[in-house]
């Protein structure tokens, strides 16, 4: 929480952890809304505004942006006509049955969504938002992510016309590979991939990368010995994936 004015506070909202347990959660976004984070986010949102007056601003990065964007839209009347602005800093947006919620409605015109102009987690999922395209001095895309690449000019960002092809080109790709899949699909799917990596040793991202090589090994041995089901839910999934890749490529702007 940020104490702007006696009238004025902003809720902000984290990002996702490095665990692999939260990134899980994430993926989970895919077939379950709300999840425990987005439940608590609206939650403490409604405790806090017991406590304060006057008007709300909420804002987070990646995860912490959709969390925002969902405590905004699923909070009780009174508090959302104190919300001003919702800033969303590269976050997820949501399945289509959210977008069309009437809270989302009516809190919709207030969300802002800033992106990079390689943008990969920002355009995962449904936005019905406008979003405005930051410059991100960041070559290596998945980096692009940190805001702290994203240039400032004063007291502005420097924005972009719109997204650049690597962008569009994911965005596609993953819509048209949720498209694909039922939401049990989606389910097993997560729940498999998860299984195959939480039997290494690390526990976050950081150390599943660094240790990739010993990583990699222990996730093979885990999958020649998963069972026929879960194996068939992993190579359906992959190949689904890859033909909805291939599939983008062929779009416009995506060359």
């Amino acid at each position: 929480m940020v104490k702007i004015s006696d009238k004025l506070h902003c809720v902000a909202y984290r990002g996702t952890d490095s665990t692999l347990i939260g990134w899980k959660e994430n993926f989970n976004m895919g077939f379950i809304c709300p999840i425990r984070s987005q439940v608590l986010a609206k939650v403490y949102l409604e405790d806090f505004a017991e406590h304060v007056k006057g008007k709300l601003l909420l804002s987070g990065h990646s995860k912490g942006g959709n969390l925002a964007s969902y405590a905004a839209a699923f909070c009780n009347a009174k508090v959302q006509k104190r919300i001003q602005t919702v800033y969303n800093y590269d976050g997820p947006g949501f399945e289509e049955k959210i977008l069309e919620e009437e809270g989302f409605q009516r809190i919709c015109d207030r969300i802002r969504t800033f992106v990079p102009q390689a943008s990969m987690v920002g355009m995962l999922l449904g936005h019905k938002e406008k979003h405005q395209v930051v410059h991100s001095t960041e070559v290596r895309v998945p980096i692009q992510h940190n805001m702290y690449s994203w240039e400032v000019l004063g007291t502005r960002f420097v924005y972009e016309e719109s997204v650049n092809s690597a962008s569009v080109y994911l965005d596609h790709t993953m819509k048209d590979w949720l498209a694909s899949m039922d939401i049990d699909k989606r389910e097993r799917f997560v729940e498999a991939a998860y299984s195959l990596i939480s039997d290494t040793p690390d526990k976050t991202l950081a150390g599943l990368f660094s240790n990739w090589k010993q990583n990699s090994k222990l996730v093979l041995r885990s999958l020649i010995h998963m069972d026929e089901e879960s194996k068939r839910t992993i190579s359906e999934g992959m190949s689904l994936f890859l033909k909805c890749a291939m599939n983008a490529s062929f779009l416009p702007g995506t060359e």
